[in-house]
Parts: structure tokens; C-alpha cells; sequence
């Protein structure tokens, strides 16, 4: 049985994406993070996480809207917008 939470970083800056990483890295965790919000919405609809951290301001779609298109199909999705 994987106990391991899943979390996805959405942020279109690699040194907040690589922070988050590292303040977030242990065991317990598989950390998996894109720059791209549509990526990231692939990703979800591949295999849900436990957690997503996105930024507000990127290109193409902020994380607001990001946030929006999952929790049409996974209104419990939980979120931490930075």
C-alpha cells in the first residue's frame, strides 16, 4: 500500500518551483512540478493529487482559472494559491 502523498507545484518560476521542492522533500511525499498550467491539468487527469501549489499570475492560464477547471471534476481538491 503507497501511504506517500502526492503533491503537484504549478509555478511558471523554477527557483520557487525548486524551493517548494525542497522545503517539501521526505519520504512521505512524491513531488511532481511543472511551469505549465495545461500540463499540470493533464497531469491531474491522468492521476489526481493529494495536493496542488500554484501561483496566481502565469501565462496561459493563472491558477485561479487552474484551479477552477479541477475542481469542476474534483470539487474536494485540495489547493495552496501562492
Amino acid at each position: 500500500m503507497n501511504t506517500r502523498k502526492r503533491i503537484l507545484i504549478v509555478d511558471d518560476d523554477p527557483l520557487i518551483r525548486e524551493l517548494c521542492r525542497d522545503v517539501l522533500k521526505g519520504p512521505g511525499f512524491e513531488i511532481i512540478d511543472t511551469g505549465n498550467p495545461q500540463e499540470a491539468l493533464n497531469l491531474w487527469n491522468t492521476s489526481p493529487f493529494d495536493l496542488v501549489i500554484t501561483d496566481i499570475k502565469m501565462p496561459v492560464m493563472n491558477g485561479l482559472e487552474l484551479m477552477t477547471k479541477i475542481k469542476e471534476s474534483s470539487p474536494d481538491a485540495a489547493f495552496i494559491v501562492i
